[in-house]
């Protein structure tokens, strides 16, 4: 089962990005806690302020009738709100109300015998109210007498002041958030920005290019990393210049063998021999003619995955190339009974790239044609100037199968044909070698009228082929 991958940088965003958040919230709560507890004590103390209004005109209404009263018009003068109800009454230390409001609650048990005033929310009429309760003590009458002063207002400026709190807090925090949070992506992707140029620089490099990857402004922690993989790179590349030698010295030497057997068997052929020995002889010079040609093509694979990307580039005429290789195929073409043309435009093609190696290209795409396309067949090599500029091979010949198409171009990988007899499999992928060298992209299509195989090579970024020395 494989693990779902992390991403590095949604993970940095996630921890430096959730403590904001945590601290909008934690800071959200503490800031509206500790406001609306300084507004609370403020209209309490103002609360208190009625009540003891209240009482001071009590306590004088007391000392010059001898009663307890409280004028409708001072009661509201004190009590007068445009924003909240209030209510007050005074009660007797038996609980009844002597002037007031009957309706407000009195005050649970365990305040009514505070000898302070006391705050408690309660409700009225099914609205929340805030009430005081202070305790006051009267002369009536010549008696004593302990009073209870409770003034009641509903909650319409606390709430309204808890929403103004919340509003001129949060907003502001979450514009700070936004911007920090902001400040946080655009840090990360500055920091992660280094990694990113060492994979667009070993995405976009030659799989033949084992040079080290760049370590310039690589963070420090990352270049551990960094230097493991230029260590696998070091040693991968000291595997296949090994394998390379291996092939090309493999191939030289099995030449000097081939050759002396090849002109051993021309010397036995050229005596007064049996049929069969004759028929032997022949068999034998086809096969060393095809491992001839299979040594020539691991020398030439193995040549241009040595050289890679220090081939040498320099100005060729691909028209004049493209000329060569249809001279030199077409005494083969006629012996097989096959129409060898060339078509393109009479001015030169001039391009970047290796003389040889685009040689080997056209020649190996014709030479592919030529074994696959029937006597009588037709064979076209054309060229365009572009852009951009580009060179294909079209025969008409039995074609190649859609599902063995992306296969054509693996190395010895052949197409299962009856009509051919010869072939090492390694001619497209040696093709497709070279036009990754030159930048260039090789795609295989139908033919002419749907007949056959057209090999098209566009050389698509010429403008940008190295000259390298």
């Amino acid at each position: 089962m494989n693990e779902k991958h992390r991403s590095l940088r949604r993970t940095l965003l996630t921890w430096q990005l959730m403590p904001l958040l945590v601290m909008l919230i934690v800071g959200t709560a503490v800031v509206y806690r500790l406001a609306l507890g300084f507004a609370e004590r403020e209209y309490d103390h103002a609360l208190y302020e009625s009540a003891f209004d209240i009482m001071q005109l009590v306590r004088k209404s007391a000392e010059d009738s001898g009663q307890i009263h409280l004028s409708n018009s001072a009661s509201e003068l004190i009590l007068a709100d445009s924003d909240d109800e209030n209510f007050f009454s005074i009660t007797a230390a038996n609980g009844s109300t002597l002037i007031g409001d009957t309706r407000l609650p009195p005050p649970p048990a365990k305040i009514k015998s505070s000898s302070d005033a006391v705050y408690y929310n309660s409700t009225l009429d099914e609205k929340s109210v805030r009430v005081v309760s202070a305790p006051m003590t009267l002369m009536v009458q010549g008696q004593q007498q302990l009073l209870h002063v409770q003034v009641a207002e509903t909650l319409n400026k606390r709430k309204r002041l808890a929403d103004q709190i919340i509003s001129s807090f949060v907003v502001p925090q979450i514009i700070l958030i936004a911007l920090s949070a902001l400040l946080v992506v655009f840090g990360i992707r500055r920091g992660l920005e280094p990694l990113d140029k060492v994979r667009d620089a070993i995405a976009h490099r030659s799989y033949l290019d084992m040079s080290p990857a760049p370590t310039t402004q690589v963070p420090l922690e990352a270049l551990p990393l960094i230097d493991e993989i230029n260590g696998l790179l070091k040693r991968l590349d000291t595997v296949f210049e090994g394998q390379k030698r291996f092939t090309a010295d493999a191939a030289h030497q099995m030449r000097t063998p081939l050759a002396g057997l090849a002109a051993q068997t021309d010397l036995a052929l050229g005596q007064d021999n049996p049929a069969p020995t004759t028929h032997a002889l022949m068999q034998i010079k086809t096969v060393s003619k095809r491992l001839n040609h299979l040594i020539h093509q691991l020398l030439l694979l193995s040549r241009s995955e040595a050289t890679g990307s220090h081939t040498l580039f320099e100005s060729v005429d691909l028209r004049e190339i493209a000329s060569e290789v249809v001279l030199e195929n077409a005494p083969l073409a006629a012996k097989k009974n096959l129409d060898l043309g060339f078509e393109g435009v009479e001015s030169p093609i001039i391009i970047r790239g290796n003389r040889q190696l685009l040689q080997e290209l056209l020649s190996n795409l014709v030479d592919n044609a030529l074994r696959y396309t029937p006597a009588g067949g037709k064979i076209t090599v054309s060229l365009q100037a572009g852009p951009p500029v580009s060179l294909s091979v079209d025969d008409n010949g039995p074609g190649i199968p859609l599902e063995e198409r992306e296969r054509v171009f693996d190395r010895f990988h052949r197409v299962d044909r009856a009509n051919v007899v010869e072939g090492t499999g390694l001619g497209l992928a040696i093709v497709q070698q070279i036009a990754k060298m030159h930048d260039a992209t090789i795609t295989l299509q139908d033919g002419e009228n749907g007949n056959g195989c057209n090999f098209h090579v566009a050389f698509d970024h010429q403008a940008d082929l190295p000259e390298t020395d």
